[in-house]
């Protein structure tokens, strides 16, 4: 069903190139599904291996590291629960696929907001890091919740109705975070946000997005 999935996908690429008469897409998402006894590396190997021969016109496979499966833990289950860092850098070595990891998704992980900082070593130390995306997660937020894997938003300490007030995610995190990050070369940058609660207007959200990147780019380059 994923190999399926791919086949569109691959068919989307050539499309948007076609429509944009250049390369337009830069780099292709993956995950290491399915999940807990369900996934297995030596599946996600023969997967990689065969979309590596398709043309995919200069894009570059990446795989997103998420939570890994854990069949039992303190303060809940798994949110995606799909192989180990350690798992899914055994097969992409061997076929020099990079990885992109997911600030959100390594704090889910470790439960600590230093896991973060921690897979980006790791993945420097591998030489496997492609793309690195900044999404949150908060701790008993009135909107977002606990441990969600809801793309939480940067905190902001703002009036707006979508501020995430306990969201992990805050700009010293973000320098920190980017000042280990440009020790690495040609490593694409993204963030994964989005505001609660549902009623919000369209104004509304076009002011998160705007404030959003904004935040997002002057904490990327602070000192």
């Amino acid at each position: 069903a994923a190999m399926s999935r791919m086949t569109l996908v691959h068919r989307r690429i050539h499309e948007i190139n076609a429509r944009c008469g250049r390369q337009a897409v830069r780099g292709i998402e993956l995950h290491s599904a399915p999940t807990g006894p369900y996934a297995g590396a030596q599946e996600l190997y023969r997967s990689l291996e065969e979309l590596e021969a398709w043309d995919w016109q200069g894009a570059r496979l990446m795989l997103e590291h998420c939570d890994a499966w854990r069949a039992e833990r303190d303060g809940g289950e798994s949110i995606k629960g799909f192989l180990t860092l350690k798992d899914e850098f055994a097969v992409l070595k061997q076929l020099n696929i990079p990885v992109s990891l997911n600030w959100g998704r390594s704090v889910l992980e470790e439960r600590r907001p230093e896991a973060a900082l921690e897979h980006i070593a790791l993945a420097r130390e591998e030489s496997l890091l492609g793309a690195f995306f900044f999404s949150g997660t908060a701790l008993n937020d009135p909107l977002y919740g606990s441990w969600t894997d809801s793309h939480v938003p940067l905190q902001l300490q703002s009036s707006a109705p979508w501020e995430a007030k306990q969201s992990l995610l805050t700009r010293a995190r973000v320098t920190e975070a980017c000042k280990m990050l440009a020790e690495i070369p040609e490593v694409l940058f993204g963030i994964k946000v989005q505001p609660a609660p549902p009623s919000l207007t369209v104004a509304e959200r076009l002011d998160f997005l705007a404030r959003q990147i904004l935040a997002f780019e002057q904490a990327r380059i602070a000192d």
